[in-house]
């Protein structure tokens, strides 16, 4: 009966050391458990054996029990890194402390050094443990990525140089800079990391931006304007180049954004004979949008959107609600609602349909993102509109759209993490607690109960 009791404080022991390794996200209160454990560990053992072994006995199996502790703290210290890390158990909400083979793959790679500086928010209610967490886990593959954090009123000089590089830059976000290049992140998370890290390295993408048409204009502030999407988007490392229609031929990804004028016969055949990455972003009200997604294989509406039975479209300020969004990576990030003023139906039989707005089946849904070979559609109109640009999901889809269609070459992109992440077991959260609970208070007790008995 001693030995099995001792034996089963032992593993208890061993579990609670290779937790630390396995559950960062808890190190504090594992750290709490185990300095309880020792101290536990020590009583029980001298009251269970202390009239029935030696003490020269006792001396050496206490020797053998630390030794034996100090081993397996030592082994997972060294090969934790490169055996555990690939097996953690997260416990974090979306895995979100968990890295995608495809963005360790992608650090380790990396030739350059890199520095991420996040910025706090004012009253320190953010995500900088989370970031911290993320950069760890970084660091256990490469030592090319430096990373701190600033407070915007206690680092106010270096703040202000960091606005003065990158104007999308505000506390809950942050900057990565390589070399000369910078990029930014408005979001803490693996994808908005790696995708800021890749922006930084390659340097400003340049993308065009078609013009002639009545689009918005990329420099103009007022609320049908782009010049927020135009800024944010550089930031992020991409650059918008205006083109008109002689020069469309020249450019390997082109957007055109909510024209207000028909296109003619012969800006129609160029679009066609297109051999780049074509980006559409707005209604289809003319007639010569619509035969141009007719003739590629998409059949466009051109009545908007606008009377389903259970209000999918939740109308405010001015503008509907898509509420469908599919889980390719380009969303990974999106969070909020993609707000527009309309949208229109999109139909094709051999396309990805990417979002919808919702009816009362899903037969029912009125998808409002295509994608067609190397054609992206998006029916919303004025989502890039400065006026839209307010709403976060609105940043966040548009950021996944465009760095999606920029840099195809880049790897994470090509798999959904949530079913490829390996892990020991799975434990929900909320028992964490119950778990913490019960190592920390009933074990002690139990024990301390069964060495008072024993006396």
């Amino acid at each position: 009966m001693k030995r099995a009791l001792f034996i089963i404080l032992m593993f208890i022991g061993a579990f609670l050391v290779i937790s630390f390794f396995v559950m960062p996200e808890y190190k504090i209160r594992i750290l709490i458990a185990f300095a309880l454990y020792l101290v536990v560990f020590g009583f029980v053992a001298r009251s269970m054996f202390h009239y029935s072994v030696s003490k020269k006995r006792l001396r050496t199996l206490s020797l053998y029990v630390v030794l034996f502790i100090i081993a397996c703290a030592v082994s997972i210290f060294f090969l934790g890194s490169r055996t555990l890390s690939s097996y953690k158990l997260d416990l974090s909400g979306g895995k979100r402390l968990s890295l995608s083979p495809e963005a360790v793959s992608y650090v380790k790679e990396l030739k350059t050094d890199v520095e991420i500086i996040y910025i706090r928010s004012v009253n320190n209610s953010d995500d900088n443990s989370l970031f911290n967490t993320l950069m760890k886990e970084f660091s256990n593959y490469t030592d090319r990525i430096k990373y701190r954090s600033i407070h915007p009123v206690l680092n106010t000089i270096e703040y202000n140089e960091i606005k003065n590089k990158v104007s999308s830059a505000s506390p809950g976000g942050f900057v990565v800079i390589v070399g000369d290049n910078t990029s930014y992140g408005n979001k803490v998370s693996e994808y908005e990391i790696i995708n800021a890290v890749y922006s930084a390295v390659v340097g400003k993408r340049d993308v065009c931006y078609s013009y002639g048409h009545g689009e918005p204009a990329l420099d103009d502030y007022s609320e049908r304007g782009a010049a927020i999407f135009a800024n944010i988007m550089y930031d992020k490392g991409i650059n918008f180049v205006p083109v008109g229609y002689a020069l469309w031929d020249r450019c390997a990804v082109l957007v055109m954004a909510d024209p207000k004028k028909d296109l003619t016969k012969q800006e129609l055949k160029k679009l066609l004979s297109y051999d780049g990455v074509f980006i559409y972003m707005g209604g289809t009200r003319l007639t010569s949008i619509r035969e141009l997604f007719f003739d590629i294989g998409v059949s466009a509406s051109s009545v908007p959107v606008n009377n389903l039975k259970r209000s999918a479209f939740r109308e405010y300020d001015g503008g509907v609600l898509i509420d469908k969004v599919s889980d390719h990576p380009m969303f990974k990030d999106v969070s909020g609602g993609i707000v527009s003023s309309d949208v229109y139906e999109l139909k094709c039989s051999d396309c990805q349909k990417l979002a919808a707005v919702s009816g009362d089946t899903d037969s029912d849904n009125k998808p409002v993102l295509v994608i067609k070979n190397n054609v992206n559609i998006f029916s919303g109109e004025n989502v890039s509109s400065n006026f839209f640009m307010r709403f976060s999901g609105n940043v966040q889809f548009l950021s996944g759209l465009m760095n999606f269609t920029v840099s195809p070459d880049l790897a994470f992109y090509s798999s959904l993490r949530q079913d490829e992440q390996p892990q020991l077991f799975a434990v929900s959260p909320r028992y964490l607690d119950i778990i913490f609970i019960i190592v920390v208070f009933l074990i002690p007790i139990v024990f301390l109960g069964l060495s008072i008995l024993r006396r």
